[in-house]
């Protein structure tokens, strides 16, 4: 059977009991961008009026996107505001998935936050 990475958009709780009750054996996980203002999720901005109860109460596995080609400073600067609010979105949604595009950083976060899955982006540009 083949699964689906799908991102988050801001839709009421209710969309997503329905998105899990027809299709939750097919979608793996749902990406969403990694909070707080110049950390470097790669994508725009959006609305978050939904993301709260999201992160509480859908069903799916989440997952944080780290995913900027360029982060906005050098990894030792922007790697440990980061692993802080990851740290924090373990704590307080259980989020343990992480979708990055930099190895230094996926280091960093393998380093400090063990019990985060570290998936490459393909933005990683990988090719050995």
């Amino acid at each position: 059977m083949t699964t689906w990475v799908t991102p988050y958009i801001d839709q009421p709780i209710e969309f997503w009991h329905e998105l899990h009750s027809r299709f939750g054996t097919y979608i793996q996980e749902v990406y969403f961008p990694m909070p707080g203002q110049g950390l470097g999720s790669g994508r725009a901005r959006q609305s978050d009026t939904f993301t709260e109860a999201f992160l509480q109460n859908a069903s799916f596995n989440k997952s944080v996107l780290v995913n900027s080609v360029v982060l906005p400073l050098p990894i030792e600067q922007i790697g440990p505001p980061i692993c802080e609010t990851l740290h924090d979105l373990h704590a307080e949604y259980g989020v343990d998935r992480v979708v990055v595009s930099s190895l230094p950083l996926a280091r960093m976060i393998r380093e400090r936050l063990p019990e985060y899955r570290i998936t490459a982006s393909v933005l990683m540009g990988i090719a050995t």
